[in-house]
This record gives C-alpha cells, sequence and structure tokens, in this order.
C-alpha cells in the first residue's frame, strides 16, 4: 500500500499539482512543485547521490537539515543539504564526491604560512610557529578557509 495520499482525496485540499523539471548530472527529471530536491530525486529511485572520503555512497539520512548527508551543489552553490531545499524549474544539480581533507588541509596551511610545519596537519589543528608560537593559525581546510590567525598577543 502506498503512503501518499492522491491529492483528490487529500482532506487539506491542496491545489493541482504543478510539474517542474530539474537537471541531476545532465539528466532532466520531473518533480512537483513544492517537493524538496531530495523527494524528487527518491521519488525516481535515487537513494544515494554523493560519496564520502571513505567511498560510502550518501543520501537522504535525517531528513530534516541535521546530518548534511544529502548535500549536493545546486546552481553552482555547493554544499546544498537537498533535503531543505525546495526544487524550482530548471535547477541544475551536481552530485559532490568529497576529498581527503587532511591532503587538502596541509596543502592550504603550507600556502597561508610557508613556514609551517604542516606535514602532520590535521583538519581544526594548530599549524604554524610564528612569533605567536603553535596556535598562530588555525588549518580549516573543511570549511574552505587555509587558516584563521589567533589574535596577537605581546609579551610583556
Amino acid at each position: 500500500m502506498s503512503g501518499i495520499v492522491p491529492w483528490r482525496t487529500d482532506p487539506i485540499r491542496p491545489e493541482p499539482p504543478t510539474p517542474l523539471h530539474i537537471t541531476v548530472n545532465g539528466t532532466r527529471i520531473e518533480g512537483l512543485q513544492g517537493q524538496s530536491i531530495a523527494g524528487i530525486l527518491l521519488a525516481h529511485g535515487r537513494t544515494e547521490w554523493r560519496t564520502t572520503v571513505a567511498g560510502r555512497r550518501r543520501g537522504v539520512f535525517c531528513g530534516i537539515g541535521v546530518c548534511f548527508d544529502c548535500i549536493a551543489t545546486v546552481n553552482g552553490e555547493s554544499d546544498v543539504r537537498l533535503c531543505m531545499r525546495r526544487a524550482k524549474e530548471g535547477d541544475v544539480i551536481e552530485t559532490q564526491n568529497d576529498e581527503p581533507a587532511g591532503d587538502r588541509c596541509r596543502e592550504e596551511a603550507v600556502a597561508a604560512e610557508p613556514d609551517a610545519s604542516a606535514a602532520g596537519c590535521r583538519c581544526g589543528e594548530a599549524v604554524g610557529t610564528g612569533v605567536d608560537g603553535p596556535a598562530a593559525g588555525r588549518c580549516r581546510g573543511e570549511m574552505g578557509a587555509a587558516r584563521v590567525d589567533a589574535p596577537r598577543t605581546e609579551s610583556p
């Protein structure tokens, strides 16, 4: 038995469904006005559209925007939670694959502070050995920033 109530018999009496089209990785698919992008993908049998660094496939997990498992690029904007985004006519969705954050983190740390010993940098760890010591910067590859500077402190 289907859990979907036909719109004509729905006691809330919604408007008739209006079809819309989105493009997912170059393939045009149809959905209905008001559906989330994740809802359209699920209705078309797609249960996964992202790959983790470990190679695990992901799609909708929580469905309420908390877990970030359902992210993809929508109209050029990356890391959009598809369970939270209502589809609009003509939306272009590209699936995403996670990058190993450690490599990106290390590269960004070295680019930001060439003197840094970032060989063992893990995202979020302090990097750099400048006048402010190891807490001078933090590598934040996951957020797309090379580092965040700690406020400079004067020595007494």
